[in-house]
C-alpha cells in the first residue's frame, strides 16, 4: 500500500496543480479509501456471548455474584471468601450448562 501510495504521489501532484485546495482533497480522499479497499483486510464480526439463548437473567445474577465474590476473595485472601466464590462459580456454571 505504502509503495502504490509513494508511486501515485507525484501523479497526484501534476493532476492537482491547477486545483483548489477542497477538489484536492477529494481526490486525495478516493485515492486513500481505494488502497484501503484493496490492501486492509476487513471482517465482519457477529455473535456475541450474552445474547446466547441459554444466558437467561438468572444466569446473568449468578455471574454478577460471582465476579463479586471473586473481588472479594481476591482482596481478602481468605479461605471463607475462596470457598463461597467456588461454590458460586460451580453454581454459575451448572445453570450456564
Amino acid at each position: 500500500m505504502r509503495d502504490e501510495l509513494s508511486a501515485q504521489t507525484s501523479q497526484f501532484m501534476e493532476n492537482t496543480k491547477d486545483m483548489t485546495v477542497n477538489d484536492s482533497w477529494s481526490i486525495f480522499e478516493e485515492l486513500l479509501k481505494t488502497l484501503i479497499n484493496q490492501h486492509i483486510p476487513s471482517k465482519m464480526l457477529s455473535g456475541n456471548k450474552v445474547h446466547k439463548p441459554w444466558i437467561t437473567k438468572a444466569v446473568k445474577v449468578l455471574h454478577r455474584k460471582r465476579n463479586k465474590l471473586f473481588a472479594r476473595q481476591k482482596a481478602t485472601g481468605k479461605s471463607k471468601d475462596r470457598h463461597s466464590y467456588l461454590q458460586a462459580k460451580a453454581t454459575s456454571q451448572r445453570l450456564e450448562r
